[in-house]
């Protein structure tokens, strides 16, 4: 199975360039539902939107465009405080002004952590974490959950942090990553996402850019073999960054480095902080996050998003990877919630759904190749997202170290970032699938998605 994407909008009459005072006219029309009669879905498949459905919501999209917003964005955000439905579709293209629930409030902590303990999900587990040593793995409910984010954002008010300051999240794939987002959106505040991996200057750079004030970082982190010193790298940032005031620390291996006037340590402060911290309400345009490009093919770009961004980023899960209440689901994205897409299916996507989410910090291929697929089974996760360079990397090692393993809870696997062409996409459907005598029983609960 291979899906591709097909054109929704068309533009008409559009020049070469225009002036940069001159807007084109864009008429949208909604495209003939010939092709997609055309597509012929097996309903018998367990996706959550057979063709059906799928040829209903679409043609609401364009019909009742309101009432769909409003339908969908539902299904995923909690509206603390509802506004027009006339600025549900708040758009003026002449003056560059595009808008989407003016004078509507939530706040994400709530949707993502609240809404489910409110909904009896409380004792349900919302995060494994699993650390470059297979024997460090933590788990949390979204009641513990909803409790570490309420301590970190209380930390983050004493410090001085209020709605719309940024914060420079610079730490691994953690807990402590995703609680810190958590609590940063608590406070309604705007946290920027950097890749740890990332050197002092690349550091320095999206800290300036992003006016943040506040930095959050820890000793070290490991993965495999490698101990990069994120702290070393921070303190050598910070000789040019005079607009932070504060420096979490956290401690994950004990290792010695050397203090900056900054600092705060988070084990310390962290422990006397209470357990509870009432939300901010936001509006659905105010910035959520700021995450940067690489900055491989020049200066990094930065990204705003609102939290309306995380609620389309929940709906892909959602409908194209099959998260349904029916199966208590596991996501786990092998890409670091730094970048986007690790960010909309590690963090946004499973947390706002209510399921729960695999983090793990180390290298894919320590200690052996199968280290993927070990947690597969470990953790019993039912999907995977990853990258069609993975596979080709398991492929080149030998195959033995996917076959070896069950995989039998896996009924999604979803690749993305490339193109999967239709070689690697067989391999992977002979060897993830085990569409073979061998094993009957897998060879219909896996579907791929991805480019082609």
């Amino acid at each position: 199975m291979s899906l591709t994407s097909q054109a929704c909008t068309k533009i008409d009459n559009l020049p070469a360039s225009f002036p940069s005072d001159e807007i084109p006219q864009v008429s949208l029309k909604m495209p003939t539902l010939k092709k997609y009669e055309e597509w012929i879905c097996d309903d018998s498949c367990p996706i959550k939107f057979p063709s059906a459905v799928f040829r209903e919501r679409y043609v609401k999209s364009w019909s009742d465009q309101t009432s769909y917003c409003i339908e969908q964005f539902g299904r995923i955000i909690t509206w603390l405080k509802e506004g027009p439905r006339d600025k549900v579709i708040d758009t003026d293209i002449k003056n560059r002004r595009i808008r989407w629930f003016s004078g509507w409030y939530t706040n994400f902590s709530y949707c993502a952590l609240d809404k489910h303990i409110e909904n009896g999900k409380g004792d349900d587990i919302a995060l494994i974490w699993e650390g470059n040593d297979p024997s460090n793995v933590k788990k949390f409910t979204y009641k513990r959950l909803l409790e570490e984010t309420c301590r970190y954002a209380n930390l983050l008010k004493k410090l001085g942090v209020k709605k719309g300051d940024r914060v420079v999240i610079y730490l691994p794939s953690r807990p402590e990553f995703l609680i810190a987002m958590l609590a940063i959106a608590r406070l309604g505040a705007i946290f920027v996402s950097v890749f740890s991996p990332m050197s002092s200057d690349a550091l320095q750079t999206r800290i300036h850019e992003s006016g943040g004030s506040v930095l959050l970082t820890c000793d070290e982190s490991i993965s495999g073999l490698t101990h990069d010193p994120l702290k070393k790298k921070a303190n050598e940032a910070l000789k040019n960054c005079p607009n932070i005031r504060h420096t979490i620390v956290h401690h994950f291996t004990g290792i010695d480095y050397e203090s900056h006037p900054t600092d705060v340590c988070f084990e310390d402060e962290i422990i006397s902080m209470d357990s509870t911290c009432d939300y901010t309400l936001v509006e659905a345009n105010d910035p959520f996050f700021i995450i940067y490009s690489s900055g491989s093919t020049g200066k990094p770009k930065g990204f705003v998003h609102s939290i309306l961004y995380a609620g389309w980023g929940s709906m892909a899960p959602d409908f194209v990877v099959n998260c349904s209440d029916d199966v208590k689901d596991v996501i786990y994205c092998n890409g670091s919630p730094s970048w986007i897409g690790g960010m909309c299916y590690s963090v946004t996507g499973p947390l706002m759904l209510g399921v729960t989410t695999v983090l793990y910090e180390g290298n894919l291929f320590y200690p052996s190749p199968s280290r993927v697929f070990d947690i597969i089974d470990r953790h019993k996760v039912t999907v995977l997202m990853t990258q069609p360079t993975f596979f080709r990397i398991v492929r080149a090692m030998g195959s033995k170290y996917i076959t070896r393993h069950s995989l039998r809870s896996l009924h999604t696997l979803y690749t993305a970032g490339e193109p999967c062409n239709d070689e690697l996409w067989k391999y992977i459907y002979r060897t993830v699938c085990k569409h073979s005598d061998s094993h009957p029983a897998t060879a219909e609960l896996i579907h791929i998605y991805g480019a082609s």
